[in-house]
């Protein structure tokens, strides 16, 4: 039996990163981290190489079924340089391996889909604008929550991967929509795993198929504002450090440092 395993990673671009995937075919895999190999690609193609010295590994941090695909598993990479140092780009690196129950993460990752045949978000009028946020937030029925069956498309893909996604719902805007995915400590696997890169990626890959699809020109839109800042609003993440025997500030600290440094780039996406 013939395995698709695509190999996931954050390439090199600033100030967002994009999503980069290939995919290697395995026979008789089993399933296992383990038996996933390390693998290379073309850096300088990603703006992660120069084009005299382009080769940049990939090394598996994870992997989940893929449910989109037949006998297939999404492989969670690391980019390391050709001689196996992290590269400066691979900010998952700088996560310890310690576990450490008084740290809580919380992703609240926000999103607008966008009709590429109005290049408006669904539910703005052509050339005009729809009426004033508040019957979009948390809203039920198609008069106000626009592109619900790709939404749902994504939450089941999630669960159906083994991802810990919380919860979902329709934002304040038509066509915005938010899901949430929870972590503690900072070695758990949302943030060690990148379950949260394999949620972006599925939701990526559910709206670039449904824009090719008769029946939607659905595909994700989200805009370039860097996550842990007090003026994010399509991209929030709110990591909370609990830990009593430490002072406020070197808790903020180090929450703020943690999670910048693997996550700044993660909500950030655009396709």
């Amino acid at each position: 039996m013939k395995a698709k395993l695509e190999y996931i990673w954050l390439d090199g671009y600033k100030p967002t990163q994009s999503l980069r995937s290939k995919t290697m075919i395995r026979s008789n895999f089993d399933g296992s981290l383990e038996s996933c190999p390390m693998w290379s690609f073309d850096g300088s193609s990603t703006e992660q190489a120069a084009g005299n010295a382009s080769d940049c590994l990939l090394k598996p941090v994870a992997v989940f079924p893929d449910p989109q695909r037949n006998n297939g598993f999404l492989v969670m990479t690391e980019v390391l340089n050709a001689d196996g140092t992290p590269h400066v780009s691979n900010g998952r690196a700088t996560i310890g391996d310690e576990d450490d129950d008084d740290f809580w993460f919380g992703f609240e990752q926000e999103y607008f889909l966008w009709d590429t045949s109005t290049q408006l978000p669904p539910g703005f009028p052509p050339g005009g604008y729809p009426p004033p946020q508040g019957p979009y937030y948390c809203s039920v029925g198609a008069k106000n929550a626009f592109g619900r069956d790709m939404v749902d498309e994504h939450l089941d893909v999630c669960l159906d991967a083994g991802l810990n996604v919380e919860g979902i719902n329709a934002e304040v805007a038509a066509g915005q929509w938010e899901f949430q995915i929870f972590a503690k400590a900072p070695n758990a696997p949302v943030m060690k795993s990148g379950s949260l890169v394999i949620c972006w990626n599925a939701l990526a890959k559910n709206t670039a198929w449904a824009s090719t699809g008769i029946r939607s020109h659905l595909v994700l839109r989200i805009g370039t504002v860097p996550v842990c800042t007090p003026t994010s609003r399509m991209a929030a993440c709110e990591p909370l450090a609990r830990r009593k025997s430490l002072p406020k500030s070197v808790k903020r600290s180090a929450a703020r440092s943690l999670v910048t440094s693997t996550c700044t780039v993660l909500t950030t996406i655009s396709v």
